[in-house]
């Protein structure tokens, strides 16, 4: 892989970023769980210096009874709409765990591709999810019935079993009759971590690795070597490991064709032997103002280069730019990218076409780009124009529910365009889905449920009108609140 390959990822990791604030999850600092030198891939996630507001025992109390309200709802079925199930699913997942420090790990794949040639048909399919927490651990066991059980395990016959794990742990395994072995769950309480398998044998995996001990010819011991040559110092706090050859050994047919291909394709990944993202903190130095910022990179194995010889490229900075017109934002931390939003936006619409079927990926990737030659693409265009080649992320206002991603993005637009003229471009930009689309007091938001509940995305442009800037994130309050920060003429009294 070329480094014009590796810059594509780290355009990618840098727009995944942008969307999803990445940068919210990270690395146990001490006594993190050992990960098999032969796991596909793994994520470690440390969340303890994110969110100031979280020792607030008012902050506290509402994020407690947030979290009690979505468990109900999901629970009870409440939310009966699909697409709104599944992203309250997903956000009651991600506020339990995302508040804890946690390592997920794929220990095996192994599969053949299915007989309509649509996706992976698993042979041996195991996950480990370990969240780091001690003490009473009922309301994760709670959320995990609550979204992968949905009712009362026992009211299955015979489909919870205690089982002895290596270590002397008791754990409990979990499937109902007519599950293949892939789709077992499992789950087992320790003194400092509760952990979730997915997979039968997947525990047996996981805890024999934490009795062995950390390898020694872990492939991604020298990508870490090659971030720690290259950056400040700083204390770790994001790992994302994926290895590509342990993948393909698995499943060799989904990369000779299909989305798997496609989307390799278009992230450079083709020739990769595997990847590799890290974060670190950089405390700002001397007396400059602002919060500790986030250095993010990619590195990467080239399968035409021998193991071990890994590349590096860096997605964020490590010191506050010169030339960034906006001021470093009051939050616990910060993210700041040079953002090429051409080549950004570029990639992610291509991804939208590559991930498809085979059955939708040409009649998709023909509708986008008609649409790029339409009015929507030239509204596009000249939104791109419109803004400064920045992108800055933090946690300003600090969010409700410590979900991942849940985070502030800042983007400055160029001197001599108006606030009105740069929400005329998004909404032409928008015009094919104004039907999905809500706006009120100059928020936007995207209509995940019918009745409007959930507004997830909310973006709107804010400040003094000589100075506007982009902002959007996990809410309405992104917006609203930044208001009388950025000098909005439109922020309330007392804001």
């Amino acid at each position: 892989m070329t480094r014009t390959g590796c810059e594509r990822i780290g355009r990618w990791i840098a727009a995944s970023v942008v969307v999803w604030a990445l940068v919210r999850v990270g690395v146990c600092a001490a006594a993190t769980p050992v990960i098999p030198a032969d796991a596909v891939a793994y994520w470690r996630f440390d969340p303890s210096r994110f969110g100031g507001a979280a020792a607030d025992p008012a902050a506290l109390a509402q994020r407690r009874v947030v979290l009690a309200g979505m468990r109900a709802a999901v629970a009870s079925g409440l939310v009966g709409e699909s697409r709104a199930a599944g992203a309250l699913d997903a956000l009651l997942a991600a506020a339990e765990v995302g508040a804890r420090p946690h390592t997920l790990c794929l220990l095996d794949l192994d599969g053949h591709r299915r007989g309509d040639g649509q996706g992976l048909a698993p042979e041996v399919l195991r996950f480990a999810l370990a969240v780091e927490s001690s003490g009473d651990h009922a309301a994760l066991l709670r959320t995990l019935r609550a979204i992968l059980i949905g009712g009362d395990a026992q009211a299955v016959a015979g489909a919870q079993q205690e089982i002895v794990l290596p270590g002397s742990v008791r754990g409990v395994r979990y499937r109902e009759p007519g599950w293949s072995p892939w789709r077992e769950v499992q789950w087992a309480s320790t003194a400092d971590s509760f952990v979730i398998g997915f997979g039968a044998g997947s525990l047996e995996r996981w805890f024999s690795a934490q009795a062995s001990g950390p390898p020694d010819d872990a492939p991604w011991a020298p990508h870490r070597l090659a971030v720690e040559r290259q950056r400040q110092t700083g204390d770790v706090f994001f790992e994302a490991y994926l290895g590509l050859d342990q993948a393909r050994r698995g499943f060799p047919w989904g990369f000779r064709g299909g989305r798997v291909r496609r989307v390799l394709e278009t992230l450079g990944l083709s020739n990769a032997r595997d990847v590799m993202i890290h974060g670190r903190w950089i405390e700002p130095a001397g007396a400059a103002p602002g919060p500790a910022l986030i250095a993010l990179d990619v590195t990467y194995s080239a399968r035409s280069e021998r193991p071990g010889v890994v590349r590096r490229v860096a997605v964020s900075e490590d010191r506050w730019p010169e030339d960034l017109r906006i001021e470093p934002p009051p939050g616990t931390y910060a993210v700041v990218m040079r953002a090429p939003w051409g080549a950004w936006i570029t990639t992610a619409l291509d991804l939208v076409w590559a991930a498809s079927s085979a059955d939708h990926a040409d009649a998709k990737r023909a509708a986008i780009r008609a649409w790029l030659r339409g009015p929507g693409g030239q509204a596009l265009t000249r939104l791109i124009a419109s803004v400064e080649p920045w992108a800055v992320v933090s946690d300003v206002p600090a969010p409700i529910a410590p979900i991942p991603g849940a985070s502030t993005l800042f983007v400055p637009i160029k001197p001599g365009v108006s606030a009105s003229a740069f929400e005329d471009l998004l909404r032409r930009t928008l015009a094919d889905h104004r039907d999905r689309l809500q706006v009120q007091d100059g928020v936007w938001s995207f209509k995940v449920d019918p009745g409007g509940v959930l507004r997830i995305p909310s973006w709107g442009v804010v400040g003094r009108a000589a100075a506007p800037v982009f902002v959007g994130g996990w809410g309405p309050p992104v917006v609203i609140e930044n208001r009388a920060r950025l000098g909005d003429p439109r922020s309330a009294p007392g804001e």
